[in-house]
């Protein structure tokens, strides 16, 4: 049997489904990008005269009404996992209703927030799902691998990924931590383009537009940072599948590979055709994924077969 052949035909398929993953989720990211967009040019065009908005007006206290229409705006936002949402998500939606709201600035910080934190639940929900799915899929793949080689009797596949796919911090934190991290940071980011775009008197089409900007550079804290996250993640979510099936086999060694061309970093090349036993493993020391969008994966020593 040609096990490279079919380890790497496992790893393409892998791959193809998590950029798939990431192309929906750059969907939501987009979806909830326009949101704070539109909330923005709303707050503008509300508190704008002809020569625009400044700061001053801008930092305006809002009136009896205008509070009573920001609670309204923040209950609507966050209604939905009012209910259902995670404990990150209804900690940060209750200091937030709690956050004392004085001036006109104060409100659209508040929205852009709860903008955020729906962003964040969309995608950590819809995270979840695809970590899950990326166990299967890796289990039941390298399984089909080994009966095949081995001779072995067809064997049952998990009906779910185990907990320790979602809830184990390989990396110290986890991967919904992260996320939250990462909008916290672009909550705050938006914010600031905003403010300075009034204090330096921009008109309304320039601040605007670079909020736009902001929100769709690929940079630090957008949604490069998010897909990061999914990209490291879902080779720890691999790594986790191969272990289970090699540990349930018998399998005694396995061996680094790293991805051949000239995106991969000095440190994993130089680990590239490292072996290790099986009962060495440990994701993000001596197996993969080693760094955020680490490539490498293990497959099977065949001589440990013998």
């Amino acid at each position: 049997m040609d096990w490279d052949k079919r380890s790497i035909e496992l790893e393409q398929k892998l791959f193809k489904n998590t950029q798939k993953y990431t192309k929906k989720m750059m969907e939501i990211y987009a979806a909830h990008a326009q949101a704070i967009e539109k909330d923005i040019a709303l707050f503008i065009n509300k508190y704008a005269d002809d020569n625009g908005l400044t700061f001053a007006e801008a930092s305006k206290n809002l009136t009896r009404e205008e509070k009573v229409e920001y609670k309204q705006a923040i209950e609507r936002i966050l209604k939905k996992y009012e209910e259902k949402g995670s404990a990150e998500f209804k900690q940060n939606a209750t200091e937030l209703k709690k956050r004392k709201v004085k001036t006109r600035l104060d409100s659209i910080r508040g929205q852009i927030d709860a903008r955020t934190y729906l962003l964040t639940e969309d995608i950590n929900n819809d995270v979840k799902d695809h970590l899950e799915e990326t166990y299967l899929n890796a289990y039941m793949g390298m399984e089909d691998i080994l009966v095949e080689g081995l001779g072995l009797a067809e064997v049952l596949y998990p009906k779910k990924a185990p907990e320790k796919v979602t809830t184990y911090p390989y990396s110290g934190i986890l991967y919904t931590a992260l996320m939250w991290r990462c909008t916290s940071k672009l909550s705050q980011s938006v914010f600031e383009t905003l403010q300075r775009g009034l204090v330096h008197q921009n008109t309304a089409t320039k601040i605007t537009r670079d909020i736009t900007k902001k929100l769709k550079h690929k940079g630090k804290y957008t949604n490069y940072d998010m897909e990061r996250v999914v990209r490291t993640e879902t080779g720890f979510s691999r790594e986790v599948a191969v272990r289970d099936v090699f540990e349930q086999h018998n399998i005694k060694k396995y061996m680094i590979v790293c991805s051949p061309d000239e995106r991969t970093c000095k440190h994993c090349r130089e680990r590239d055709g490292e072996e290790h036993l099986e009962s060495e493993r440990i994701e993000g020391e001596t197996a993969p994924p080693f760094h955020p969008n680490c490539r490498c994966v293990t497959k099977i020593v065949e001589e440990s077969l013998e």
